[in-house]
């Protein structure tokens, strides 16, 4: 059962094929659209599940490595050293 609104903007010219496809078919909008993003969402399952994965990996990394955060504008430049100064608190070297 469908539950969710996409409120979504096209082009007239997209609108209009998107009618004329509902017609030639002689189904609904919303059919051709639930078709269109099942067709998509096949063909892109794997880069999908692999954002997701790189997004799992990421948190693992930030656990293990840790995170250099603040405002400091050279903090890239500074990284290297910073690192070594946590590691070293972190395992007292």
């Amino acid at each position: 059962m469908k539950t969710e609104v996409y409120s979504y903007r096209l082009t007239r010219g997209r609108k209009a094929k998107l009618e004329h496809a509902a017609r030639h078919r002689k189904v609904k909008i919303a059919q051709v659209l639930d078709m269109a993003l099942d067709e998509w969402f096949s063909k892109h399952e794997r880069e999908i599940a692999s954002d997701e994965e790189q997004k799992r990996l990421h948190a693992i990394a930030q656990r293990i490595i840790g995170v250099s955060k603040g405002n400091d504008p050279n903090r890239s430049a500074n990284v290297s050293k910073r690192m070594r100064e946590n590691l070293g608190r972190q395992y007292g070297r």
